[in-house]
């Protein structure tokens, strides 16, 4: 983010059949310090950012519904990756949440493209999911 705000740059690739059109592309955190001993521990750090596509897919089935997710709603706080009280055990292994990474006919699979595609519905959300702020007021006691 530092970098970001001295004029640095970031690249990362689209799936090569994305449609184009107008996307809101979601960069979260989860800070999980908290998450090991209690439910609603988890805190959320999202940055996103406006790009609009050009080129791309022009069938709007490129992007399947299996393979979407809207915010509010793309988790909740009982999911195993936001509530992991064996995160200091030996062993541990993080699952991260939300829907599968998205697969795409790219050359460039390897890297993967956001899990998540923005639907007109969460276009319009708030950046930090109301679920998510009801979490944080519970946590301060308001």
């Amino acid at each position: 983010m530092a970098g970001l705000k001295k004029g640095n740059t970031y690249s990362f690739n689209l799936p090569n059949n994305l449609p184009a059109g107008d996307y809101i592309v979601r960069h979260e955190l989860i800070a999980l310090h908290f998450a090991w001993n209690q439910k609603d521990g988890a805190q959320f750090y999202p940055t996103c950012m406006q790009i609009r596509v050009g080129g791309g897919s022009k069938s709007p089935q490129a992007v399947a519904g299996a393979q979407t997710v809207s915010f509010p709603g793309g988790y909740t706080p009982n999911d195993k990756s936001l509530y992991v009280p064996d995160i200091f055990k030996n062993n541990f292994v993080y699952t991260f949440p939300g829907p599968k990474i998205y697969k795409s006919n790219s050359a460039r699979d390897e890297i993967p493209a956001s899990n998540s595609t923005i639907t007109e519905e969460s276009k319009r959300a708030a950046i930090v999911p109301e679920e998510h702020r009801r979490m944080i007021k519970a946590r301060r006691g308001e």
